[in-house]
């Protein structure tokens, strides 16, 4: 499940705005993918109607947009914490713990 294209969801915010500048502008399409990623959460670039074909197609030879697989996830305990098992694009696996506080939450 690997592959050479560069993961945009492996990159930090400026990382990822400034790997974004050398390919994609105007600057509004560079905060239009963000927010593909960081609001909507969008699994492929096909998913991001808002933005030309011919830029998502660049985008596609160029980099790849891989959540982690959920593996498991238990049932929620009585205060609603959930752990997950993820599998990433690299074949690591990694634990997350999912925290409901009141009108927050918290991962961990």
């Amino acid at each position: 499940m690997t592959t050479d294209l560069t993961n945009l969801y492996d990159l930090a915010p400026a990382e990822l705005e400034q790997t974004l500048a050398a390919v994609v502008s105007p600057r509004f399409r560079i905060q239009q993918v963000e927010e593909w990623l960081y609001t909507r959460g969008a699994g492929s670039f096909e998913a991001m109607t808002n933005i030309p074909k011919e830029l998502r197609a660049r985008l596609a030879e160029r980099f790849t947009v891989q959540q982690p697989q959920v593996l498991t996830r238990t049932e929620p305990a009585s205060d609603g914490s959930q752990k997950y098992l993820f599998a990433l694009a690299d074949g690591q696996k990694i634990e997350s713990v999912y925290m409901p506080m009141g009108d927050r939450t918290s991962v961990c």
